[in-house]
Protein backbone atom coordinates (compact mmCIF):
# COMPACT_ATOMS: atom_id res chain seq x y z
CA UNK A 1 0.00 0.00 0.00
CA UNK A 2 1.05 3.46 -0.17
CA UNK A 3 1.13 5.26 2.77
CA UNK A 4 2.99 8.86 1.75
CA UNK A 5 3.99 11.20 -1.41
CA UNK A 6 7.20 12.88 -1.44
CA UNK A 7 8.31 15.37 -4.32
CA UNK A 8 12.37 14.87 -2.95
CA UNK A 9 14.23 12.62 -5.52
CA UNK A 10 17.52 10.94 -3.62
CA UNK A 11 21.00 10.35 -5.85
CA UNK A 12 20.49 6.82 -5.98
CA UNK A 13 24.09 4.88 -6.22
CA UNK A 14 23.32 1.12 -5.81
CA UNK A 15 21.45 -1.48 -7.43
CA UNK A 16 20.06 -4.75 -6.62
CA UNK A 17 19.05 -7.28 -9.08
CA UNK A 18 16.69 -10.53 -7.57
CA UNK A 19 16.61 -13.55 -9.60
CA UNK A 20 17.00 -12.17 -12.70
CA UNK A 21 17.48 -15.27 -14.68
CA UNK A 22 17.92 -16.22 -18.19
CA UNK A 23 14.20 -17.07 -19.49
CA UNK A 24 13.36 -20.26 -20.61
CA UNK A 25 12.06 -21.25 -23.99
CA UNK A 26 8.73 -18.86 -25.18
CA UNK A 27 9.35 -16.13 -22.52
CA UNK A 28 9.90 -13.31 -24.67
CA UNK A 29 8.33 -10.80 -22.40
CA UNK A 30 11.30 -11.41 -20.01
CA UNK A 31 14.17 -10.42 -22.57
CA UNK A 32 11.96 -7.19 -23.54
CA UNK A 33 11.66 -6.19 -19.65
CA UNK A 34 15.23 -7.00 -19.40
CA UNK A 35 16.24 -4.61 -22.54
CA UNK A 36 13.69 -1.93 -20.99
CA UNK A 37 15.65 -2.17 -17.83
CA UNK A 38 18.48 -1.53 -19.30
CA UNK A 39 17.74 1.26 -21.16
CA UNK A 40 15.93 3.11 -18.45
CA UNK A 41 19.02 2.32 -15.90
CA UNK A 42 21.42 3.88 -18.54
CA UNK A 43 21.18 7.20 -16.72
CA UNK A 44 22.62 5.89 -13.21
CA UNK A 45 26.14 5.76 -12.22
CA UNK A 46 25.95 3.10 -9.80
CA UNK A 47 28.65 2.75 -7.13
CA UNK A 48 27.89 -1.24 -6.61
CA UNK A 49 25.51 -3.69 -8.23
CA UNK A 50 24.46 -6.68 -6.65
CA UNK A 51 22.81 -9.58 -8.46
CA UNK A 52 21.19 -11.99 -6.33
CA UNK A 53 20.40 -15.73 -7.70
CA UNK A 54 19.04 -18.32 -5.92
CA UNK A 55 19.58 -22.02 -7.65
CA UNK A 56 22.39 -20.09 -9.75
CA UNK A 57 24.66 -22.52 -11.40
CA UNK A 58 28.46 -22.01 -11.93
CA UNK A 59 28.53 -19.60 -15.08
CA UNK A 60 32.37 -18.18 -14.84
CA UNK A 61 31.32 -15.60 -17.14
CA UNK A 62 28.90 -13.98 -15.38
CA UNK A 63 31.16 -11.24 -13.67
CA UNK A 64 28.92 -10.77 -10.54
CA UNK A 65 29.97 -14.14 -9.96
CA UNK A 66 34.14 -13.81 -10.46
CA UNK A 67 34.42 -10.67 -8.60
CA UNK A 68 32.61 -12.35 -5.43
CA UNK A 69 35.29 -14.96 -5.15
CA UNK A 70 38.05 -12.47 -6.11
CA UNK A 71 37.02 -10.09 -3.51
CA UNK A 72 36.11 -13.40 -0.60
CA UNK A 73 38.26 -16.39 -1.62
CA UNK A 74 40.88 -15.68 -4.53
CA UNK A 75 42.56 -13.00 -3.11
CA UNK A 76 42.98 -14.63 0.50
CA UNK A 77 44.33 -17.50 -1.30
CA UNK A 78 46.95 -15.76 -3.54
CA UNK A 79 47.83 -13.72 -0.40
CA UNK A 80 48.75 -16.55 1.83
CA UNK A 81 51.39 -17.63 -0.19
CA UNK A 82 53.60 -14.19 0.35
CA UNK A 83 52.02 -13.69 3.40
CA UNK A 84 50.54 -16.24 6.09
CA UNK A 85 49.37 -14.00 8.59
CA UNK A 86 46.61 -12.21 5.97
CA UNK A 87 43.32 -14.98 7.01
CA UNK A 88 39.98 -14.12 5.96
CA UNK A 89 37.35 -13.43 8.43
CA UNK A 90 34.55 -15.54 9.16
CA UNK A 91 32.11 -13.45 7.24
CA UNK A 92 34.67 -13.45 4.00
CA UNK A 93 34.05 -17.45 4.25
CA UNK A 94 30.75 -17.59 4.66
CA UNK A 95 29.95 -15.43 1.47
CA UNK A 96 31.64 -17.68 -0.50
CA UNK A 97 29.71 -21.27 1.47
CA UNK A 98 26.78 -18.94 0.92
CA UNK A 99 26.85 -18.93 -2.89
CA UNK A 100 27.90 -22.90 -2.93
CA UNK A 101 25.26 -24.03 -0.54
CA UNK A 102 22.94 -22.15 -2.61
CA UNK A 103 23.83 -23.40 -6.28
CA UNK A 104 21.92 -25.90 -8.44
CA UNK A 105 22.08 -27.23 -12.18
CA UNK A 106 19.86 -25.22 -14.02
CA UNK A 107 19.47 -21.18 -13.78
CA UNK A 108 21.92 -18.43 -14.69
CA UNK A 109 21.81 -14.66 -14.69
CA UNK A 110 20.30 -13.67 -18.23
CA UNK A 111 22.73 -12.99 -20.76
CA UNK A 112 21.35 -8.94 -21.65
CA UNK A 113 21.78 -8.44 -17.67
CA UNK A 114 25.56 -9.85 -17.94
CA UNK A 115 26.81 -8.03 -20.64
CA UNK A 116 25.09 -4.43 -19.65
CA UNK A 117 24.93 -4.15 -16.61
CA UNK A 118 27.22 -6.57 -14.75
CA UNK A 119 30.33 -6.43 -16.93
CA UNK A 120 32.13 -4.12 -14.58
CA UNK A 121 33.74 -3.89 -11.23
CA UNK A 122 31.40 -2.88 -9.34
CA UNK A 123 29.09 -6.25 -9.64
CA UNK A 124 29.15 -8.80 -7.13
CA UNK A 125 26.73 -11.89 -6.33
CA UNK A 126 25.06 -12.34 -3.12
CA UNK A 127 21.74 -14.34 -2.07
CA UNK A 128 21.05 -13.08 1.45
CA UNK A 129 20.86 -10.05 3.71
CA UNK A 130 23.56 -11.14 5.98
CA UNK A 131 26.63 -11.26 2.74
CA UNK A 132 24.83 -8.01 1.78
CA UNK A 133 25.41 -6.45 4.97
CA UNK A 134 28.73 -7.53 5.12
CA UNK A 135 29.64 -6.29 1.78
CA UNK A 136 28.18 -2.82 2.03
CA UNK A 137 30.09 -2.32 5.39
CA UNK A 138 33.05 -2.62 3.76
CA UNK A 139 32.63 -0.08 1.06
CA UNK A 140 34.71 2.60 0.19
CA UNK A 141 31.88 5.03 -0.03
CA UNK A 142 28.91 4.18 1.67
CA UNK A 143 25.29 3.52 -0.69
CA UNK A 144 22.39 4.68 0.60
CA UNK A 145 19.94 4.75 -1.92
CA UNK A 146 19.64 1.81 -4.14
CA UNK A 147 16.88 0.98 -7.31
CA UNK A 148 15.52 -2.83 -7.09
CA UNK A 149 14.57 -4.60 -9.36
CA UNK A 150 13.94 -8.24 -10.88
CA UNK A 151 10.94 -10.71 -10.90
CA UNK A 152 8.35 -12.23 -10.26
CA UNK A 153 6.45 -9.36 -8.55
CA UNK A 154 4.68 -10.38 -5.02
CA UNK A 155 6.82 -14.19 -5.39
CA UNK A 156 10.54 -14.05 -5.36
CA UNK A 157 10.59 -10.05 -5.38
CA UNK A 158 9.33 -10.41 -1.73
CA UNK A 159 10.20 -13.36 0.11
CA UNK A 160 13.76 -14.33 -1.45
CA UNK A 161 16.72 -13.92 0.12
CA UNK A 162 17.65 -10.54 -0.48
CA UNK A 163 13.68 -9.75 -1.11
CA UNK A 164 11.38 -6.59 -0.03
CA UNK A 165 10.82 -8.43 3.33
CA UNK A 166 14.46 -8.13 4.29
CA UNK A 167 15.18 -5.29 2.75
CA UNK A 168 12.42 -3.27 4.54
CA UNK A 169 14.03 -4.60 7.35
CA UNK A 170 17.44 -3.59 6.85
CA UNK A 171 16.34 -0.21 5.84
CA UNK A 172 14.73 -0.31 9.59
CA UNK A 173 17.92 -1.20 10.98
CA UNK A 174 20.48 0.86 8.73
CA UNK A 175 18.67 3.99 7.08
CA UNK A 176 19.75 2.58 3.55
CA UNK A 177 16.62 3.21 1.38
CA UNK A 178 15.16 1.17 -1.58
CA UNK A 179 13.13 2.11 -4.61
CA UNK A 180 11.22 0.30 -6.89
CA UNK A 181 10.01 1.44 -10.48
CA UNK A 182 7.25 1.20 -12.94
CA UNK A 183 10.13 -0.71 -14.92
CA UNK A 184 11.79 -2.68 -12.51
CA UNK A 185 9.80 -5.30 -11.30
CA UNK A 186 8.20 -7.83 -14.01
CA UNK A 187 5.29 -10.07 -12.92
CA UNK A 188 4.61 -13.76 -13.71
CA UNK A 189 3.11 -13.48 -17.52
CA UNK A 190 4.43 -10.33 -18.70
CA UNK A 191 4.18 -6.29 -17.78
CA UNK A 192 5.35 -4.50 -14.94
CA UNK A 193 4.46 -3.58 -11.40
CA UNK A 194 2.74 -0.26 -12.09
CA UNK A 195 1.34 1.98 -9.29
CA UNK A 196 -1.86 0.19 -8.69
CA UNK A 197 0.21 -2.91 -7.85
CA UNK A 198 1.91 -0.57 -5.16
CA UNK A 199 -1.00 -0.03 -3.95
CA UNK A 200 -2.52 -3.05 -3.53
CA UNK A 201 0.59 -4.65 -2.39
CA UNK A 202 1.10 -6.04 1.27
CA UNK A 203 4.54 -4.18 1.54
CA UNK A 204 4.11 -0.13 2.31
CA UNK A 205 5.82 2.14 -0.07
CA UNK A 206 6.10 6.29 -0.37
CA UNK A 207 5.41 7.81 -3.52
CA UNK A 208 8.36 9.43 -5.14
CA UNK A 209 6.89 11.89 -7.76
CA UNK A 210 9.81 11.48 -11.13
CA UNK A 211 11.25 8.10 -9.44
CA UNK A 212 8.65 5.98 -8.50
CA UNK A 213 8.28 3.85 -4.65
CA UNK A 214 10.44 3.96 -1.80
CA UNK A 215 9.93 1.15 0.14
CA UNK A 216 9.44 1.81 3.94
CA UNK A 217 11.55 0.82 6.98
CA UNK A 218 9.90 -2.49 8.44
CA UNK A 219 10.87 -4.68 11.34
CA UNK A 220 11.10 -7.93 10.31
CA UNK A 221 9.15 -10.51 12.53
CA UNK A 222 10.94 -13.04 13.38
Amino acid sequence: MIVSKTNTIPTVDGLILLDCWEPAGGQFFKDYFYANLIHQLREYNFKCIVNSLTHNRFDWNDRSLRNTFQRYCWTYNNDLRNNPTETPTDADLWVALNILKSSGQHEQTSHLVQRYLLDNEQSIFFNNDVDFLHHTSLLPEPCRHWIVAGHSWQMCTHNHGLGLERLANISYFTGMNFYATEYSFCKLHGGTAMREDFEADSMSWEFVKGLGYRLMPTKREQ
